[in-house]
C-alpha cells in the first residue's frame, strides 16, 4: 500500500530545484536552503517580494570579517566588495528584510536585518584587506549589522510578508534521488499549485519502490527483562491462616527490533507560524516479542505507572529557529491489577509489523495502513481453588515514535505514535467446585496440556495491538486509534454446580466486548495516566497487613495453586 501522495505532491518539487548554489544571490524574491546530513534531508524555500529578502554571503556582495559561527542572534561586522550586488540589501530599507547568512557565520541559515550602520570599528583583517581595497580607490568602509531570528517582531509593512516552505526526510540524499515532476519543477508551482500540479498527477513515493529500504533508520535490537512491580512482607498468623511471607512480581522480559523512515512538509508565514500546515507521513516495521510474567500470594491493586525502558534519538531535520523535527524512540511498559487470589502467569506478546504506515496533519484525519500480525502465544495460568474471588491485568509494552516540534523558537507541537501490545487477564473463580479445564475458544489452533482443577468460574486471556497517534498538534485531549485488535487466547468458563455460570455474564459487560478496568485501556499511555481502584475481594474479611504499595495479606487461606490452562495458542490462523 503506497503512501498517500498528498505530502509527495508538494515533497518532491522542491527538491527537484538546484541545492544550495553560493555562486547566485537571492535577490529575486527567493531563496532556498538544503540540510546537509549524513542521515537525513531536507530543502527550506522561502519566497515573497523583491525586497523583502536579500544575501550577505560572498554572491550577494558582501564580506563578513567578525562575526559568531554558533551564534543566532548576533551583531556582525562587513565589508560591501561588490555594490552592483550588495546594494540590494537596501531596497525600501535594510531593517526587516530577511538574509541569507553563510554556513561559517552563524548557526542559523537565515535572520532579519533589524539594524545597520557605519561600525565604529573600520579595522580589517590583513588577509582580507588586499581583497577588499578598491585598486586606485579609498578603502571600503565596514558596515554593522544586528541579526535576530525573532521573526514575530519583524515589522511586515516594509517589505511584505515572506512564505516559508519546508520540506525534509530521515532518508538522505533526495538530489540523487528525486526526478523533476512535471508540473511541479518550479517555484510558482510549489507556492501556487495549478491542475497541473496535482496529487492525481504525481506518481511518485519515497516510501516505495526498489529503494524503499534506502533511508530507513534501523532501531538497535533491544532486549530488556525488566521488573515492572515487585513487593514482599511476612503475613502474620490470622485464625486457621498460618504465617508466611508474602510476594508479588510482575516481569517483563521482550525483544523490540524495527525500523523508521519519515517526510514532512510544512508551510507557512515566516513572521506568523501556523502550526496547523504541518504534515507529516512515517514508515515503519516492527517486531515484538515479549514474556510477561506474574507471580502473587499477596491481594490487593497495584499501578506501575509508565515505565521508560529505552529511549534512543533518531535523525534530526534542522532548519535553525525557522523549523527544527526532532525524532525519538522510546519503549514503555505498565501494568495495573487487581488481584484477589494467588496467582501465576506467563503470556507472550508478539506481533509483526510490515509496511506500516502513518500520515497526520491537523488539517485532515490521519490515515494508516500495514500488516499487523499476531505471533503464536504460550500461556500458562494458575491460580488458587479455594476463594472465591475475581483477578484483573493489563500490561502493556509500548514502543513509542515522539516528533518534537519547534517553530519560530518556541516549541509548539508534538508528535506521537504508539504501538502498544497489551495483555489482559479476566478471571472469576467459585470456591468448592471440581471440573476438568478444555481447551478455549482457539482450542483447534492450539496445543493444550491435559489440565485439571479443583475450581469453578470463567476466565478470559487476551492480547491486543493498538495503534494510536496524537499530541498537541492536534489540540485533542485523547489520542486517535489507527488501529487496534484483541485476540482472545483463552476463553472459557468451567466447573459445574453453582460455580458454573455463563461466562458473558461474570467477564463481560456485554456479549463479546470486554470490560475494560477503567484505568486500563489504550489511552492509559503516561500523558494522561490515572490510578485505578478495580475491586479486589480479597479485602472483604478484613486486613490482616497491608503494604505501602496498596498489597494486603489474603483474609482466606490460599491453598496449592490448580492449574487452569497452558497451551500454545496460534492466532494468526
Amino acid at each position: 500500500m503506497a503512501f498517500p501522495f498528498i505530502l509527495i505532491a508538494a515533497l518532491f518539487p522542491v527538491i527537484a530545484l538546484a541545492a544550495n548554489n553560493w555562486t547566485e544571490p537571492c535577490h529575486a524574491g527567493e531563496c532556498q536552503w538544503n540540510l546537509k546530513s549524513d542521515h537525513a534531508s531536507g530543502t527550506m524555500l522561502l519566497s515573497g517580494s523583491n525586497s523583502s529578502i536579500s544575501d550577505l554571503t560572498p554572491a550577494g556582495g558582501w564580506t563578513i570579517i567578525d562575526c559568531n559561527a554558533t551564534a543566532a542572534d548576533q551583531e556582525i561586522r562587513l565589508v560591501c566588495h561588490d555594490p552592483d550586488k550588495c546594494n540590494h540589501l537596501n531596497l525600501n530599507g535594510a531593517e526587516n528584510t530577511v538574509v541569507r547568512l553563510p554556513d561559517d557565520c552563524s548557526s542559523e541559515p537565515f535572520a532579519v536585518v533589524s539594524r545597520i550602520w557605519k561600525h565604529t570599528d573600520q579595522s580589517i583583517p590583513a588577509s582580507r584587506r588586499s581583497v577588499l581595497q578598491r585598486r586606485g580607490g579609498p578603502q571600503s568602509s565596514v558596515q554593522g549589522i544586528t541579526l535576530s531570528t525573532d521573526f514575530a517582531a519583524t515589522n511586515t509593512s516594509q517589505h511584505g510578508n515572506v512564505t516559508v516552505f519546508v520540506v525534509g526526510s530521515s532518508m538522505p540524499g533526495f538530489d540523487n534521488l528525486a526526478q523533476a515532476v512535471p508540473g511541479c519543477n518550479t517555484t510558482d508551482a510549489i507556492m501556487h499549485p495549478s491542475q497541473a500540479c496535482n496529487v492525481s498527477t504525481v506518481a511518485l513515493s519515497i516510501f516505495s519502490g526498489s529503494g524503499s529500504k534506502h533511508g530507513s533508520f534501523s532501531l538497535p535490537a533491544t532486549t530488556l527483562q525488566t521488573n515492572l512491580f515487585k513487593d514482599s512482607f511476612s503475613c502474620p498468623q490470622s485464625g486457621a491462616i498460618p504465617a508466611f511471607d508474602g510476594s508479588i512480581s510482575v516481569d517483563l522480559k521482550s525483544t523490540v527490533t524495527g525500523s523508521i523512515k519519515y517526510a514532512v512538509t510544512y508551510k507557512t508565514h515566516l513572521f506568523i507560524p501556523d502550526p496547523t500546515s504541518l504534515k507529516l507521513a512515517v514508515g515503519f516495521d516492527a517486531a515484538l516479542d515479549g514474556t510477561l510474567s506474574l507471580n502473587a500470594d499477596l491481594t490487593g491493586t497495584l499501578s506501575t505507572g509508565a515505565i521508560p525502558l529505552f529511549t534512543a534519538g533518531l535523525p534530526v531535520l534542522d532548519f535553525g529557529s525557522i523549523f527544527k523535527l526532532g525524532p525519538t524512540f522510546n519503549i514503555y511498559a505498565e501494568a495495573d491489577a487487581s488481584l484477589g487470589t494467588n496467582l501465576e502467569m506467563d503470556v507472550n506478546l508478539a506481533y509483526t509489523i510490515s509496511g506500516g504506515q502513518l500520515t497526520v496533519s491537523p488539517s485532515s484525519s490521519p490515515t494508516s495502513g500495514g500488516s499487523f500480525v499476531p505471533g503464536k502465544s504460550n500461556i500458562k495460568l494458575s491460580a488458587g481453588p479455594h476463594v472465591s474471588a475475581d483477578a484483573k491485568l493489563a500490561a502493556h509494552l509500548k514502543p513509542t515514535f515522539e516528533f518534537g516540534l519547534t517553530i519560530a523558537g518556541a516549541t509548539p507541537a508534538s508528535v506521537y505514535l504508539d504501538l502498544d501490545a497489551y495483555a489482559e487477564l479476566d478471571l472469576s473463580l467459585t470456591a468448592g467446585v471440581t471440573g476438568s479445564v478444555s481447551p478455549g475458544s482457539k482450542g483447534s489452533n492450539s496445543n493444550s496440556t491435559s489440565t485439571h482443577a479443583d475450581v469453578g468460574g470463567c476466565v478470559d486471556i487476551s492480547t491486543g495491538l493498538s495503534v494510536d497517534a496524537g499530541g498537541k498538534l492536534f489540540s485533542l485531549s485523547t489520542s486517535i486509534t489507527l488501529f487496534k485488535k484483541s485476540f482472545d487466547l483463552f476463553k472459557k468458563c468451567f466447573g459445574n454446580g453453582s460455580g458454573k455460570r455463563d461466562f458473558h455474564d461474570v467477564a463481560y459487560g456485554r456479549r463479546g466486548h470486554a470490560r475494560a478496568l477503567s484505568p486500563l485501556g489504550h489511552n492509559w499511555r503516561r500523558r494522561h495516566h490515572g490510578h485505578g481502584s478495580s475491586r479486589a475481594s480479597a479485602g472483604r474479611g478484613g486486613i490482616v497487613r497491608k503494604s505501602n504499595k496498596g498489597l494486603s495479606c489474603p483474609t482466606s487461606a490460599l491453598g496449592a495453586l490448580s492449574s487452569i490452562v497452558s497451551e500454545t495458542v496460534d492466532v494468526s490462523r
